[in-house]
């Protein structure tokens, strides 16, 4: 054989196998191939049996799997009714004689329930940096009752040093009053204590995360940035309270003026200032014509500041005393005047007046004006009529964006009705709505109120009757309206309350009348106003203070004497004090009184008429500013009169050329301010024949006037509106402005 020859093997175990070709010992080789191969079948044949075993052994290990999952089910059920049967029985055993048992049977430790902490959630993240903690319910199994729980938390899990360490009472859930560190990692526990002092042992600790909180840095909203002609004692506000993450309540404010952006130094440091949050007015005044730079930051319950606003710079009002006249008009007996004045929180200064004849016209007009008299726009309305009141507006206020609001007298050849008109701050009209079932000669008072509802009284020539008054909602919709039935009483004045509560003043030829209405249109009260002698009292003028104080001016007349009067009269329509300037002179009266911001104290101003007929302006009843305005045996008359945000009065009127009446004359429009210190006294420079002196108005007592009470009826009248389109006319008269 070669050197490569292989030998053979048994099938099965690979025995080897003698060479065939072996010279010697043939026979042995046979038979013992022979008995190998045998061997090797047999191994086979065991393999086979040795296979169905193991497939017998895995079936038999899948019948115990499930005779063991029977029996778990078996066992569950006995524990089960094991349980609920040894509860039954136990519920059976008093308290009291199963807590004796234990003990007598050496049972340790009493069996209170031990606490689980179910919030915070375990590893929650973002929890409030003053967490409400809460455990599952106290059990005992003596039924001893729930006397106390202890709670801590730390930022160890061993609880080494403890940030909260608390004993509360018989209760489950407890909010930790103590501010925690913010995005720090915590760990709480809890166990409960009964009656007799025993302590449960403490439930498994719970550990949770701080939420990373974050004040929104507030800004400043008024006045705006870069703000000119601000109030001296300007109200500062900003936006609210905010959360840029976490959550947190409002707590404080710190506000800072300054006359340098840095604030290196400052005029207002509030501090932490827990009344004014959002808003802030200076106790006393800023400088006038400074820049001033604001800013304001807030904090929360949880002691965290926010960042400084962004600063806000203003510049103040710098007041300056003016008068501007109006050139003559046409030389004819309508009347032309100033008939209303406002005041915006810019210092700007709007006026209502009529301009004499123009092109077989009269008419209607606005101007608004800077505080130091310089024209920003003036918008004169289009009239249809040249006649006394067919097209006139008549009274002015503001709403919360800051646009003009008025009421007039919208005319046409053959009538004149209500219109109420809404004017953007440069003059542009946005909302109109005229009344035409409603027809109204001269409307005298328009009030709103803190929610824009409109309150108007008005002299209307519907059925004979002259007195009307309505509500109206922001949108100019009638909310009711109502009118004097067969009555002669001339409405001239109207004011509300802080609770809304209309009062409307008017007088007839002899008496005047006072009425009270709420603001849903129900009639609360009313009273005539007369005196012990003949002749006639007349009402030109209520205002009523954020504190209630209602005052009335008018004139009394007796004879050939007339007196302006004031009247302090009571919610309830009765009178504390009236006071005159006795005999003034013929025509005297007060047409207007104007109440101060917030305050009691007030401006009164209107004609004496011992002169001719002077102008007149006072603050309060005697004593303090006195000023008269003198034109040699001419009239001039007050119509209005208000103030600017630093209590200054602002006021309109009329100079008349010829003080002849009824006959024709010249009328000047005339408006001015004037400090609230007096200003300056003298000739106006340039216009010399009028001149301004200290000449005392003071208010005495008396008790000319009584109250009796009236019974006016009033019925509802119609709705019917349309929309006009008025074009503005192109037409302006030649004014002169007069600083001093």
């Amino acid at each position: 054989m070669g050197s490569n020859y292989t030998s053979p093997v048994t099938p099965h175990l690979g025995l080897p196998l003698p060479s065939p070709d072996a010279p010697s010992q043939r026979e042995d080789v046979a038979r013992i191939t022979a008995a190998l191969t045998g061997v090797d079948t047999h191994a086979a044949a065991v393999d086979s049996r040795l296979s169905a075993v193991d497939a017998a052994l895995a079936a038999a290990d899948d019948r115990l799997a499930a005779v063991d999952g029977e029996l778990a089910v078996v066992a569950h059920d006995v524990v089960e009714q094991v349980s609920t049967r040894a509860a039954v029985d136990l519920s059976n055993v008093p308290p009291a004689a199963l807590k004796a048992a234990s003990l007598a049977a050496g049972v340790g430790q009493p069996l209170i329930l031990t606490p689980v902490v179910t919030a915070p959630a375990g590893e929650a993240v973002g929890v409030s940096r003053q967490p409400v903690i809460t455990v599952t319910p106290y059990r005992s199994l003596y039924g001893v009752s729930h006397a106390a729980s202890r709670v801590q938390l730390s930022t160890s899990a061993d609880f080494a040093a403890t940030v909260v360490d608390v004993t509360l009472g018989a209760v489950s859930t407890h909010t930790v009053a103590a501010v925690l560190a913010e995005s720090q990692r915590h760990y709480v526990r809890w166990r409960y204590q009964d009656a007799d002092g025993v302590w449960s042992d403490w439930s498994g600790t719970i550990g949770f995360t701080t939420v990373a909180t974050s004040i929104t840095t507030p800004a400043i909203t008024s006045p705006l940035n870069g703000a000119t002609g601000v109030g001296k004692r300007p109200t500062f506000a900003c936006s609210a309270f905010a959360m840029s993450s976490g959550t947190d309540t409002h707590t404080a404010s710190r506000w800072q003026v300054s006359t340098v952006s840095t604030f290196a130094t400052t005029v207002i440091d509030t501090g932490e200032n827990g009344t004014s949050k959002t808003t802030f007015t200076p106790a006393t005044d800023l400088a006038g014509g400074v820049q001033y730079f604001v800013r304001v930051q807030h904090k929360g319950a949880l002691g965290k500041w926010s960042a400084w606003s962004p600063t806000a710079s203003f510049t103040t009002l710098t007041f300056s005393q003016w008068m501007m006249i109006w050139g003559a008009g046409a030389q004819r007996a309508n009347p032309e005047y100033i008939i209303d004045v406002a005041s915006d929180s810019a210092g700007n200064i709007y006026a209502i007046g009529r301009n004499a004849e123009f092109e077989g016209k009269a008419y209607p007009y606005i101007i608004s004006l800077t505080n130091n008299g310089t024209v920003r726009w003036e918008y004169n309305v289009p009239s249809e009529k040249n006649e006394d009141y067919h097209t006139w507006l008549w009274r002015m206020v503001f709403d919360d964006s800051g646009n003009l609001i008025v009421a007039g007298t919208w005319g046409t050849p053959s009538t004149y009705n209500l219109s109420l008109t809404k004017f953007s701050p440069s003059g542009t009209i946005l909302a109109q709505k005229i009344y035409t079932d409603v027809r109204i000669v001269q409307t005298y008072g328009l009030k709103r109120d803190s929610s824009g509802n409109l309150y108007v009284a008005a002299w209307s020539e519907d059925s004979g009757s002259r007195a009307f008054v309505g509500k109206f909602n922001a949108q100019f919709d009638c909310i009711w309206m109502k009118s004097l039935s067969d009555w002669t009483t001339t409405l001239s004045c109207l004011d509300i309350d802080k609770n809304n509560n209309i009062y409307i003043c008017g007088h007839s030829s002899e008496s005047a009348l006072i009425i009270k209405f709420s603001s849903s249109g129900n009639l609360l009260s009313q009273v005539k106003i007369g005196r012990f002698a003949p002749n006639a009292f007349r009402i030109y003028a209520i205002s009523i203070s954020d504190s209630g104080k209602i005052l009335v001016g008018g004139q009394n007349y007796e004879d050939s004497i007339s007196s302006p009067m004031i009247l302090d009269i009571s919610p309830s329509l009765t009178i504390n004090n009236q006071y005159h300037i006795y005999n003034a002179g013929y025509g005297s009266a007060v047409t207007s009184i104007r109440h101060i911001g917030k305050t009691d104290n007030f401006w009164v101003g209107g004609v004496l008429g011992s002169n001719g007929g002077d102008l007149f302006i006072r603050y309060g009843l005697s004593g303090g500013v006195s000023r008269v305005l003198s034109h040699p045996s001419k009239s001039d008359s007050l119509y209005c009169i208000t103030t600017d945000m630093d209590g200054n009065p602002i006021f309109g009127g009329a100079l008349w050329e010829n003080a002849d009446w009824p006959s024709s004359y010249y009328g000047h429009s005339a408006l001015g301010t004037m400090a609230a210190t007096g200003g300056t006294t003298g000739p106006l420079p340039g216009a010399t024949a009028y001149s301004w002196s200290s000449t005392p108005t003071d208010f005495v007592p008396t008790n000319r006037c009584v109250f009796s009470p009236e019974n006016a009826p009033f019925v509802s009248v119609g709705t019917a509106t349309e929309t006009r389109n008025p074009v503005p006319v192109a037409y302006t008269r030649s004014k002169t402005l007069i600083p001093y």
